[in-house]
């Protein structure tokens, strides 16, 4: 519990932004070909895609890591351009089929997602291996920023945490927080209007929730167990007494 506390203090001085990206797939002209035979061939099932050579260049393509139980090569599609009723946010998934064509895997609206003007991140991520897992992230309003942490199963999609910030940052990321090996999922919990936005006063904190196999549990802080050394347990009573009081440097010099 201690180990777990001083974590969540080191993060009063290490605020960091981005997504945790998968590896990057190399970028050779063969993947780049292979990408734009994805655009073009999906192109005209989107009756609401202008003809125009920007709105074709608005359509995103990425390669995704192997997933078990999922076709392989697997392909993300969705739109970079802003949303509209006629566009609306989707990613879909393709695979190639042996003659060369492409066979839709998977088709995903996000109208039930926080993702909703524009997407301008998607990454792969290896929360659990029996699923596939995106980060999306996208713009909101004139200075926010949107996260939705997807998964898909081979069958359905769904929505397993979402995140947003008032301030434009990537609002979580996936980290070990304990050294169990296993992610943790870091959300941001600021607030940026104490008085008003362009006051420019912040309250900072953030939230840690822990994968359970099926879904994501708050961690909260709490006691010691009476099984930890008295000393210690002093010292973890006196720094959750502070950062309970907000005074999260005080408890990060007491830790």
């Amino acid at each position: 519990m201690r180990r777990l506390l001083l974590v969540v203090l080191l993060l009063v001085g290490c605020r960091e932004g981005g997504p945790d990206r998968a590896p990057a797939v190399a970028d050779t002209a063969a993947i780049r070909l292979t990408g734009d035979s994805l655009r073009a061939a999906i192109r005209d099932t989107i009756r609401a895609l202008p003809d125009s050579a920007d709105a074709f260049g608005g359509l995103r393509v990425r390669l995704l890591g192997p997933v078990a139980g999922l076709p392989d090569p697997l392909w993300a599609v969705w739109p970079s351009a802003m949303f509209t009723a006629e566009l609306p946010a989707f990613i879909n998934l393709y695979t190639r089929t042996p003659g060369g064509g492409w066979r839709t895997v998977a088709r995903q609206p996000l109208g039930g997602s926080v993702i909703d003007s524009q997407i301008d991140s998607v990454a792969q991520t290896d929360l659990n291996p029996s699923r596939l897992w995106l980060q999306v992230g996208g713009p909101a309003g004139a200075h926010a920023y949107s996260y939705q942490l997807m998964s898909f199963d081979g069958w359905t999609w769904t929505y397993e945490a979402d995140a947003f910030s008032s301030d434009g940052v990537w609002p979580a990321r996936l980290r070990d927080a304990d050294g169990d090996g296993k992610p943790d999922l870091w959300r941001e919990a600021t607030d940026f209007y104490v008085f008003c936005y362009a006051c420019g006063v912040r309250r900072y904190d953030t939230e840690l929730l822990r994968w359970t196999g099926a879904g994501f549990d708050t961690v909260r802080l709490s006691q010691p167990p009476p099984t930890v050394p008295l000393t210690a347990s002093w010292l973890t009573d006196r720094a959750l007494a502070l950062a309970r009081a907000d005074l999260w440097m005080d408890a990060r010099d007491t830790a």
